[in-house]
């Protein structure tokens, strides 16, 4: 399986400490050069950069679409326009990434993307969490992770959870 991320899974699960999910749920995670220098290089000390730098379920990878991305850098940042550039480069099985606007193009390019509630809601069905209500609460006080109270309703009844 293919999977690509954007940097916000990444950095919003290591603001939880719960990165761990990911090679749990995935095994191996596809990362543009842009997400890793923003993560790792940019965001030195921050959630995420040691994890990231030294994980062996991590691979990075250049995008050789360098017009798709600089069409897709008109409405996106440059992480995303190569994360969404590389997902249609090798044919992803998954896009990792939570930005709207993305994953609107995502979907319109036929590329199956899952956000950071939809990797609570697969690890919970993976027995990874116990619910996702603790989380998406980690997440909202630990991250500043905006979560819309009709999602977070959504997310709660999807995880069978009150």
């Amino acid at each position: 399986m293919i999977v690509i991320s954007d940097s916000s899974p990444l950095i919003n699960l290591a603001c939880i400490n719960r990165v761990e999910l990911l090679p749990a749920i995935f095994e191996h995670i596809i990362i543009p050069r842009s997400v890793y220098e923003e993560i790792v290089i940019l965001g030195r000390g921050q959630p995420g950069s040691e994890i990231i730098e030294s994980a062996n379920w991590i691979s990075i990878k250049d995008c050789t679409l360098i017009e798709q991305v600089n069409q897709f850098r008109k409405e996106l940042d440059q992480g995303e326009a190569e994360a969404l550039a590389l997902a249609l480069e090798l044919n992803a099985d998954i896009l990792l990434m939570d930005e709207f606007k993305g994953r609107s193009i995502a979907r319109q390019k036929e590329i199956r993307v899952i956000g950071l509630l939809g990797i609570l809601l697969e690890a919970k069905k993976k027995n990874l969490i116990e619910n996702v209500k603790n989380e998406m609460d980690r997440l909202i006080s630990e991250a500043n992770f905006w979560i819309s109270a009709e999602l977070y309703s959504e997310v709660l009844k999807s995880a069978s959870e009150k």
